[in-house]
């Protein structure tokens, strides 16, 4: 068996930080894929909420003047937004 020397050790060292390195930039580069997906489905879904309340506007104009239905929506959408603030704070405790 030959002796180890130093430098065997920081060569392996550098081996090892630079297969490190490889991964962390994989594995940026998969985070920020995710992330801006994630934004994606975020804005679409938003847009779809506010075509959905537009939608139920549309259908209580009908039966109820406009300002009525615009309180009536603001006031769903209030509900809604009370929901989900429960619901994340209920997740973070």
């Amino acid at each position: 068996m030959k002796p180890v020397s130093l430098s065997d050790y920081v060569i392996a060292l550098l081996e090892l930080l630079e297969a490190e390195g490889r991964e962390l930039k994989k594995h940026t580069v998969k985070l920020g894929y995710s992330l801006g997906l994630i934004s994606l489905g975020f804005t679409l879904a938003l847009i779809a909420f506010g075509f959905f309340l537009w939608a139920i506007y549309g259908l209580l104009t009908h039966t109820m003047s406009p300002e009525m239905a615009a309180l009536t929506m603001s006031g769903v959408a209030l509900i809604f937004a009370f929901i989900l603030f429960g619901v994340s704070k209920w997740i973070r405790h």
